[in-house]
């Protein structure tokens, strides 16, 4: 799916659009989860005045999530397959089992690569503190009920999802890597906002005022810092072509994939 993004296109600022836009509707979906996840499923009910607290919501929020995952790769995977007889085909010959790990052996051996991925999984790191521990702060650390932590959450990936058309256009202005150092400054602005909140007991109103605009200057961020790697990522492949005469889509998007979702992995066990 991620390498697909990059083959559909091969034009330096289209790419950006393609992953802005793929980006918007990926923060959508933690945009349900979040806001309408709170304020549907975790209600106040009885013997659960704090809905976070009731069981059977995970259970009906997870059954929904299911069925709309679904849906939605059934209407991605109907819309892009007229794309299939342009796309690269595959190599001659059976692969090798343990092909794929020397590919991504390979895929590592450039230098460039190597800078967009292991940027893109220490930010990555951060996503997946604020998912392991994101609700559990909300409620313990903060006090907030439902309906304020789904206005935190709404205010965070709102604007990642609303930056989007903001970042296609500094990018295309300024540059993808100045573009993406911007979202990381922002980011670390954001995250200096958050200490103090921690301290605010004694001022609540003020509190979630301050951890509201952490909040969305935290959501500008994560929009760039989410978007601008893939695109990068598919412009390391241009290197690979220059050098190979191959493009390897499904090689470096499988390969940032993989680490992706081993060091979402390491980090929810060692928060746990």
């Amino acid at each position: 799916y991620n390498a697909l993004g990059a083959e559909l296109s091969g034009r330096y600022e289209e790419r950006t659009a393609i992953q802005a836009t793929k980006t918007a509707f990926f923060i959508i979906g933690f945009l349900f989860c979040s806001v309408a996840g709170m304020l549907l499923f975790f209600r106040p009910a009885p013997g659960y005045p704090e809905g976070q607290f009731n069981p059977a919501s995970y259970r009906n929020m997870g059954v929904t999530v299911s069925i709309l995952t679904l849906v939605f790769a059934a209407v991605c995977f109907a819309a892009t397959f007229r794309a299939v007889p342009s796309l690269p085909s595959p190599p001659a010959g059976k692969a090798a089992l343990l092909g794929p790990l020397r590919d991504m052996a390979m895929a590592l051996r450039q230098k460039d690569f190597r800078s967009v991925v292991f940027g893109y999984l220490f930010v990555n790191v951060t996503s997946s503190l604020l998912g392991a521990v994101g609700l559990h702060a909300m409620t313990y650390t903060y006090a907030l009920n439902n309906v304020q932590i789904a206005v935190v959450f709404g205010c965070l990936f709102g604007l990642a999802v609303f930056s989007q058309p903001l970042w296609h256009a500094i990018a295309a202005k300024k540059e993808k890597k100045r573009a993406l150092l911007l979202a990381l400054y922002m980011g670390i602005a954001a995250s200096a906002l958050f200490l103090p909140t921690a301290f605010l007991r004694s001022c609540p109103a003020q509190r979630f005022g301050l951890l509201l605009f952490a909040a969305a200057l935290f959501g500008v961020s994560t929009g760039g810092c989410l978007s601008l790697p893939y695109s990068m990522l598919a412009d390391t492949l241009d290197i690979e072509e220059l050098a190979s005469g191959k493009r390897k889509e499904g090689v470096y998007f499988g390969a940032i994939t993989f680490m992706y979702k081993f060091s979402q992995a390491l980090i929810v066990f060692l928060m746990g």
